[in-house]
This record gives C-alpha cells, structure tokens and sequence, in this order.
C-alpha cells in the first residue's frame, strides 16, 4: 500500500508549482504588479479574485491550473481506494478535529514573506472561515454512521457536496463560493495526506497485502482465508473484495467473484471503477459478452482515461 512516492509529488505540486499555465499565470501577476517569483494555488486564487476581469483570458487559465491542482484531491482518493475505510475514517475525524491550522500551516514562509499585507490578511480570513467549516463537518461527522449521505457526501471530497452536507448557501460567501470551495478541498486534502501516509498498516490491510502476494504467486485458494479475515474484521474494506473476486475468478468461481464485485457496487462504492472493470472480465470470462461492455462502459465513465478498461473495450469490440 506504499504511495509516498505519489502522495509527495501530489504535495510538492500544490505548493511549489510550475508548469507551462503557471508560469504564464505567475507572469501575468507580476506584470500587475506583485513581484513574487514563485506563485502557490492559493495565492493565485487571492490575487484572480481580486484582479479578475471578465474577457481577461484570466479566468480560463486559471480554471486550467485548478484541474491540474485538484490532484490533491486526486490523491486522497486514490489512498482511500487501497485504505482499510476504518483507518482512513479515524484520520478523516482527526483532520476535523484539528483546528490548530493557520495560514502557515499550508503556505511555505517563502511565500509569506513576499505577500502583501492585504494578500495575507485575506489568506488569513479564508482560514478562518476553513476552521469554522470544519468544525460545522465535524458535528454532522460525530453525529452520523459510514453509510449516512451525508458523512458519504463530505467524504467524496467534492467541493459542491461539501457544501451541501453543511448545507451553506451562496449568498453565506457571494461571489467567492467557487474559489473557496476548491481551496477547502485542497486544504482537506492536505492535511489527510499528511495524516495517511505515514500511518501504520492495520491488521486488516496487512492480510490483504498477503492475500494480494499469494494471488501474484498463483496460489489462489491459500490466498482465500486471508481476504476473509480481513473482511472480518473490516467489512467495508473495497480492496478486499477486489482481490477475493480475483482469486475467485482465477479458480474459475466465476459467479462468486461477481458477488465480489457487486458487493462493492451495490453496498459500499458504486464508482469504483476496479469494481465495474473486474466484473467486465468475469462476464467477458463467462461470454456474457454484452453485460461485459455495460461494466466496462461504466467504469470509463468514472475515469475516462481508466487504462485497463479501455483496452478491455478494445478487445469487446
């Protein structure tokens, strides 16, 4: 389950910055005035609001960036999707409960010393407003199971449905919902990844990773007690359903592995795109061939750009 590899690129991209876009951008902005050399998300996000234009050009580009900086979030998802949900909903409470979080804690003192006050104090005020916001989520957080929408709905880490979960309007922040939902996305991000990628591997991870080692050794049956402890002891846990259908499927229990699957789809995740993608294959495996396409079509509607799923699409037809 090691990703800090990812995890740190995902961080070193939202501060550091660079990039065709960004540099354009960061150039735009000094030639407006400010002198800062190296230009982080946030502050970007500050100064398009206070600058911004319509017809500018300005706003297309920095709705570029913005997608390109949403791997945060990205990242997140992808370390929620290999977690233990136990594990990850333990250090989603804690990141709720921390309200020790000021600007410096997402902003590198470089930054902040080349900031104009003005720049600051607004940073300063978005911050504020980010610890009020967490504290709102954490009272719906304490006061609800895993399967409630809404602890689902601010755990997809959507800015629109973490607004609709605290049930913010508009008009409670104007002209700067947008921006400000997307730097609380980030900011969630931020500080979850910090939390989840140093932590301990549970019990339950420790014998999906050994049920995962047996199955790349093909020893698919002695791999099955350890997908079932883990599931024991974490029901909800995704990943161990994937790698128990793949077991299954290579066993030729082709229907057992699609209750896997469909166990994920159904009761837990219906965008998990492995889970749409693996029942594909077991269906193609079947010759159910036109159920196999549904599945695959699914799971490129999740992730367009979804590899594996487009090369099965391919050999379907």
């Amino acid at each position: 389950m090691s990703k800090k590899n990812k995890d740190d690129e995902g961080i070193d991209f939202l501060f550091i910055g660079g990039g065709e876009e960004q540099d354009s951008l960061a150039e735009e902005f000094r030639r407006r005035g400010y002198t800062t050399a190296s230009i982080g998300f946030q502050e970007r996000l500050g100064q398009f609001v206070k600058f911004h234009k319509p017809g500018s050009g300005l706003e297309a580009s920095v709705r570029r960036c913005n997608e390109a900086l949403a791997r945060s979030a990205v990242t997140v998802e992808e370390i929620k999707e290999y977690s233990d949900p136990i594990e990850f909903e333990k250090a989603f409470q804690r990141v709720l409960e921390n309200q020790d979080v000021s600007h410096t804690t997402f902003w590198r003192e470089e930054e902040l010393q080349t900031m104009p006050q003005e720049q600051r104090e607004f940073l300063e005020k978005q911050i504020s407003e980010y610890r009020d916001l967490k504290g709102l989520m954490l009272q719906i957080y304490q006061n609800t199971t895993p399967e409630d929408p809404k602890r689902k709905a601010m755990m997809d880490f959507d800015p629109e449905k973490i607004f609709g979960s605290v049930a913010l309007q508009e008009e409670a922040l104007g002209q700067y919902m947008g921006f400000y939902a997307r730097l609380v996305q980030n900011c969630l991000s931020v500080e979850l990844i910090e939390i989840l990628k140093n932590r301990e591997l549970s019990e339950a991870e420790i014998l999906d990773d050994r049920g995962h080692e047996l199955n790349q050794e093909r020893r698919y049956q002695e791999a099955l007690p350890y997908f079932d402890r883990a599931l024991e002891l974490s029901p909800r846990f995704c990943l161990a359903y994937i790698n128990k259908g793949i077991a299954l499927k290579n066993l030729g229990r082709l229907n057992e592995a699609i209750t896997c699957y469909d166990t994920v789809i159904e009761e837990i995740n219906p965008q998990h795109k492995k889970a749409w993608h693996n029942k594909a294959v077991a269906l193609w495996t079947k010759g159910e061939l036109d159920e196999a396409r549904r599945c695959v079509n699914r799971a490129l509607k999740i992730d367009p750009n979804y590899s594996v799923a487009l090369g099965l699409k391919m050999t379907l037809g």
